[in-house]
């Protein structure tokens, strides 16, 4: 009963993090310890179909699961897993979670927890504006093509928390470009034209 206790503590700690941050809202997995199961909850607005998958601890895929936009809560039932170590990700279009789990017995614990939020593009009056929100250190790069697909730009820099760059393009020729940033996990594309 403690441990149920403990865990149900945890999970509701983890969503009032979550939900207190400005990152997009993220699926939420709620372990069930009596019945050595998990559940998927989806946010209210989930962008399209959510993909679930569980990896043993060498990175091979022993379950997925394709959840369509319309289902909310779907519980899976994780008895016939063995003692060992797995890696449970929730991606859908703007965030990839990832959860480190062990599960002992008739005991799950989710060891860590991470997320991977999709950088955003916008282009301001001859700027181009990159967002990305990081949790954890992670690669951001940009780069920037012409329409002959060459790299005209690019930044590669180690971030750890929230990262903007403002990039001024007016001293670039007329034309159209692609801007790409890509992180370790995503990968953002648009067109702009000066």
């Amino acid at each position: 009963m403690k441990n149920l206790l403990l865990t149900a503590v945890m999970a509701l700690m983890y969503l009032v993090q979550l939900q207190a941050s400005n990152m997009p809202d993220a699926a939420q997995l709620v372990i069930v310890q009596n019945e050595k199961s998990m559940i998927l909850n989806s946010t209210d607005n989930a962008k399209g179909e959510e993909v679930i998958t569980i990896m043993d601890a060498f990175g091979n895929t022993i379950f997925s699961d394709v959840v369509e936009a319309n289902k909310k809560r779907i519980k899976y039932d994780l008895r016939a897993l063995s003692n060992a170590s797995y890696t449970i990700k929730v991606e859908d279009s703007e965030v990839t979670n990832i959860y480190e789990t062990a599960i002992l017995n008739d005991k799950i614990e989710i060891l860590k927890a991470r997320s991977y939020y999709k950088p955003t593009i916008q282009n301001v009056d001859g700027k181009v504006v990159v967002k990305a929100q990081v949790e954890n250190r992670e690669d951001i790069r940009i780069s920037i093509y012409d329409n002959n697909d060459l790299l005209v730009f690019k930044h590669d820099i180690e971030k750890e928390e929230s990262f903007t760059q403002a990039l001024n393009l007016n001293k670039l020729p007329k034309g159209q470009y692609d801007v790409i940033v890509s992180t370790d996990y995503f990968e953002e594309q648009t067109t702009v034209k000066l």
